[in-house]
């Protein structure tokens, strides 16, 4: 019937969205001390396949309006939200006798459990209907605002025994919105006049020529979302440090090691920009409450503008107020009675144990103070994710990867009592911006938790 054929190309709308490929693109420049990156748009040509569909009820009101409720299956092999997996969509076309009308609906994308919805016009009649614009919003897709589309479509050829690649086939075009992407608090961001691999290269040789760093780890997000199955732009970050530097903000408080060794991250988004960021000593004060340590801070400060500079091959002015959060803001702390390496050894191992989980390194901060040499008492963290989970994260707003891997900290304080420190997923999400993925970060909090309890 020709309702459901038409209902069969509305779902392919946003199938072929999920599998467009970005032809033209525009973005406005960042700011190195923070606020608005300004709305981005792109233009993109779209194909995709329709794999099942599903007429779920159909009626005729007595004024001859047809209602036709339908759910489609599909699959993505690319896009421009760079996701991959299996597009389920649910729609009702309402089709009047003149041949206009409506359709609305929702669709979900496995397994990164992206959801939104989608309402278009209706142009055409019984025989031929036709889309004259489809409108799609919801969550991931990298902070997607809306997305319209103008589709043609052609039926399968005749004797066609592939339902899922070339029953039919979509071709149209469109373009994206994204809503207005902002710095998160206590952080600096800046545009580099380099290439991705150019900004990288450039930033780890830095750290490896300065005596007085020492590279911690490497962390390729994009790689390990491509372990498991899934898609992200590039996207990396380095973690270094220097133990005089970081062990007497530790020595003013303990906590301020679940932010050490420092990191850079390096990331082209979408729209083929490239941007580092870091968190400002100004962040690292105020969440932790330091006191005491200004030169330290200063001399981080300057450090981490400085390699900016090298990632950037632009001139990135150091940033002492990149705004500030409440003491402790973020932080989960549970206490345990074991001492701090016993409760350390129980959560590395608790996750060591936990197939999904890559434990990405381990910093034992009072074992590097003592080299400097330095006293500070046991403070120890292990570094650790699950890019099945990190990887939404990241697909919904690059820049949360500043905020990742997760993290545990161990820590004993003066009078011997120890404690176990997490970052909330919600507050690390409310900080970049990220919306609509409640369920994970649920899920995140709760992995979170019973990994710090391995320890109590």
């Amino acid at each position: 019937m020709q309702c459901f054929r038409f209902t069969r190309f509305l779902a392919a709308g946003v199938l072929a969205i999920a599998v467009g490929s970005m032809t033209a693109a525009g973005s406005s420049p960042v700011s190195a001390t923070g606020g608005s990156h300004g709305s981005e748009s792109a233009s993109f040509d779209i194909t995709g396949y329709r794999c099942e569909s599903e007429v779920t009820h159909e009626w005729v009101r007595p004024n001859g309006t047809k209602v036709v409720r339908t759910v489609q299956t599909g699959f993505t092999e690319a896009s421009i939200a760079l996701m991959t997996g299996a597009l389920t969509v649910e729609t009702t076309l309402v089709l009047r006798p003149g041949g206009d009308g409506w359709v609305r609906g929702r669709w979900t994308l496995e397994p990164t459990a992206s959801t939104g919805m989608l309402r278009g016009t209706v142009r055409g009649s019984f025989t031929e209907p036709e889309v004259t614009e489809l409108t799609s919003t919801g969550h991931g897709f990298r902070a997607l605002r809306g997305i319209k589309i103008s589709m043609t479509t052609t039926s399968p050829a005749a004797g066609t025994t592939d339902t899922c690649m070339s029953d039919l086939t979509f071709a149209g075009s469109g373009t994206a919105s994204y809503r207005e992407a902002r710095d998160p608090v206590g952080a600096v961001v800046a545009e580099s006049a380099k290439p991705f691999t150019d900004s990288v290269g450039d930033l780890a040789a830095a750290i490896d020529a300065n005596p007085n760093l020492v590279l911690a780890k490497t962390v390729d997000h994009q790689a390990a979302a491509a372990s498991r199955g899934l898609v992200l732009p590039p996207t990396t970050e380095l973690f270094f440090g220097n133990a005089a530097i970081g062990t007497p903000l530790m020595q003013s408080a303990q906590t301020a090691g679940i932010d050490l060794p420092v990191k850079i991250l390096v990331w082209e988004d979408l729209f083929g920009v490239v941007r580092v960021s870091y968190n400002a000593s100004s962040y690292l004060q105020s969440r932790h409450r330091i006191e005491g340590a200004d030169a330290q801070l200063n001399t981080l400060g300057n450090a981490l503008a400085g390699l900016a500079s090298v990632a950037t091959g632009t001139t990135v002015d150091p940033v002492f107020d990149a705004g500030t959060v409440r003491r402790g803001a973020g932080l989960v702390t549970i206490e345990t009675d074991r001492s701090a390496d016993d409760a350390f050894a129980a959560i590395v191992a608790a996750l060591e144990a936990a197939p999904p989980v890559n434990v990405a390194f381990v910093a034992e901060h009072d074992v590097a103070a003592a080299t400097v040499p330095l006293e500070l008492r046991p403070t120890k963290l292990v570094v650790f994710g699950n890019p099945s989970l990190g990887t939404v994260l990241m697909q919904t707003d690059q820049s949360i990867a500043l905020d990742l891997p997760q993290k545990i900290l161990v820590h004993t304080d003066a009078d011997g009592q120890t404690f176990i420190t997490y970052n909330d997923p919600h507050f690390v999400a409310q900080r970049h911006g990220v919306r609509g993925q409640d369920e994970l970060l649920d899920t995140l909090s709760g992995a979170l938790a019973n990994f710090a309890r391995a320890g109590t």
